[in-house]
């Protein structure tokens, strides 16, 4: 017994402090949610326009192109749940909160919550969602060749890791060529379409639900919006599906006379040149969706708030 306890020592000791040692790394690196973390531990109290939401409010939001002092708190794959645990965790700092911007599409609607991105929460925004130790914890989260490269770039390259913009926006770059739009739009329809389920339905109603009594409690107006994407992908989404959750939708406007609703899923203003992929802005899309979303919100109130 204690022959074999030594020899565990002996081949377990290295990898624990290997694994430890890329823990450590990797945690120092700056990302998105930390970066985003930081900015609302300074700056949630002037926040006068929140925006919420998926990696589609991530690179499809440019605050810069706001009136109002705004911040994009979205995240890749956030889901609603997180959306408001966003807003629980900083309830006595939105001194200055006017209206909360929050994207809700097919993904973020029906869709399950991602293993993998529970504990980036739990880890950079201190939510403690979770009583599951591998959820606290980079090096079960990631493929170790991942974090090895972002390490190796960081660290000995000296690559300058900037997620985001000071206000939270992250740009994809140049559009897809047509083709690329094609291919996308079917591939990410088909990977959405193929995580939906009944329990993450209704969980994610519960989430959206506990937003809308949050703003009605704290008095803010809610921008509810679904965002484009390029006919490739609505196409290959299951329209009974999509109906229900723009029904569900419309049924929220009308019932509270804080929540306003926009649907941009068929807004056909957005062209091939407005998209990175299809259901994700670039740069000259997100300017497009912002600048609608801020004109409805700020300058024709009286059209959209009952």
């Amino acid at each position: 017994m204690k022959n074999f306890l030594k020899l565990f020592l002996i081949f377990s000791l290295p990898l624990v402090i290997i694994c430890t040692s890329v823990e450590i790394l990797t945690r120092r690196i700056p990302n998105v949610y930390k970066c985003k973390k930081d900015y609302l531990d300074k700056h949630s109290d002037s926040i006068s326009i929140l925006f919420l939401g998926n990696s589609c409010v991530l690179y499809g939001i440019n605050p810069d192109y706001v009136n109002k002092i705004s911040f994009n708190a979205a995240n890749p794959g956030q889901p609603l749940f997180y959306d408001n645990g966003i807003l629980k965790k900083y309830q006595n700092n939105w001194n200055n909160l006017d209206c909360i911007a929050i994207q809700v599409s097919y993904s973020s609607i029906f869709c399950e919550i991602d293993f993998f991105r529970k504990c980036k929460y739990n880890i950079y925004f201190g939510m403690h969602t979770s009583k599951k130790l591998a959820e606290y914890i980079e090096v079960f989260n990631s493929a170790p060749i991942v974090l090895i490269k972002r390490i190796y770039y960081y660290y000995i390259k000296g690559y300058s890791f900037t997620p985001c913009t000071d206000l939270g926006w992250c740009s994809y770059g140049d559009s897809k060529s047509s083709e690329g739009l094609v291919k996308t739009g079917k591939d990410i329809a088909w990977v959405h379409s193929k995580s939906i389920n009944d329990k993450s339905f209704s969980e994610n109603i519960i989430a959206l639900k506990s937003i809308f009594e949050f703003a009605i409690n704290k008095g803010v107006k809610l921008f509810v919006y679904t965002p484009p994407a390029y006919h490739t992908y609505n196409e290959n989404l299951d329209s009974t599906d999509v109906n229900q959750m723009i029904a569900i939708l419309k049924s929220f406007d009308r019932e509270h006379s804080n929540v306003a609703y926009a649907n941009f899923l068929y807004d056909t203003s957005f062209s091939e040149a407005d998209y990175y992929d299809a259901v994700h802005l670039n740069e000259a899309g997100a300017k497009k969706l912002t600048c609608k979303i801020d004109s409805l919100i700020n300058k024709c109130p009286q059209n959209i708030w009952k």
